[in-house]
């Protein structure tokens, strides 16, 4: 059977911002330590060397391959995956589970039966308050689903409103046990 996306919440918009900006100090980064390799073994390790110039111009082209290469990946997961990510992350709370999607390489469904959630946190990284986002993470006996990527609001009425109902199967699990 193939589940059909209907009724599928999004997360904010402004979740690939906060991905963005996460990634964009490790991009700067690397972009620097790329570059100052390029200069050490350009003009540094290479000054000096035994290398005949053909060799010395074959390890700088290897070095500009891999340098290039490694950029054009990070520039790929820094400028552009953000927007994919947050096109694809797609949760649905009924009223028997939680469901979370994403993922653009590899795609996660993650299904939780709100009978087996424990816990409910809203929490607030800073990337989160500095884009005006909130998450929320229902915790079970085999760990943690989370919804990122919402408003503070939205993420209090719909910890609230789960928090409820899992207090609800919380007091029928009660009475069915002081009935037998």
């Amino acid at each position: 059977r193939v589940m059909i996306m209907e009724n599928y919440s999004s997360i904010s918009k402004r979740q690939a911002g906060a991905w963005l900006m996460s990634r964009l100090i490790g991009f700067i980064i690397l972009a620097a330590t790329v570059f100052g390799l390029y200069c050490l073994i350009k003009y540094g390790m290479l000054s000096d060397s035994d290398f005949t110039k053909d060799e010395e111009n074959i390890i700088i082209t290897i070095t500009y391959v891999i340098g290039g290469l490694i950029l054009f990946i990070m520039f790929i997961r820094t400028f552009i995956m953000p927007f994919l990510q947050q096109a694809q992350w797609k949760y649905k709370i009924s009223d028997d589970f939680i469901e979370v999607r994403y993922g653009v390489i590899i795609k996660v469904v993650q299904i939780v039966p709100e009978a087996r959630i424990q816990h409910i946190t809203v929490s607030r990284l800073i990337s989160d308050r500095i884009f005006g986002l909130a998450r929320i993470s229902a915790t079970t006996a085999n760990g943690a689903i989370v919804i990122l990527g919402l408003l503070p609001e939205r993420a209090e009425e719909l910890a609230k409103e789960v928090n409820e109902r899992v207090n609800g199967f919380a007091r029928q699990e009660k009475a069915f046990e002081e009935a037998k």
